[in-house]
């Protein structure tokens, strides 16, 4: 989300939570910043299933307040799986 590749501070973090029957699958994650795992967690952002364009909430700060740098997720080698989005 924000391009921090420091290994000190990235988190692994579910994008379906276990508790709404993700899994531990690695297409059900994303390696994110501790802020940006807590702000998803958070329901400040999400990622639409269909495009993997990164949404924000319409009640909640911006891409710009949370820092987010990229729009989505097309950057990424190795894409979330859909059902997990």
């Amino acid at each position: 989300m924000c391009g921090i590749k420091l290994k000190e501070v990235l988190d692994a973090a579910h994008i379906r939570p276990k508790e709404k029957r993700g899994s531990d699958d690695p297409r059900n994650g994303l390696v994110l910043c501790a802020s940006h795992h807590r702000a998803l967690d958070a329901g400040l952002f999400g990622i639409e299933p269909d495009t993997s364009k990164i949404h924000f909430n319409p009640n909640g700060p911006s891409g710009a307040d949370l820092r987010i740098t990229h729009s989505g997720l097309g950057h990424l080698r190795q894409q979330p799986h859909r059902d997990a989005l």
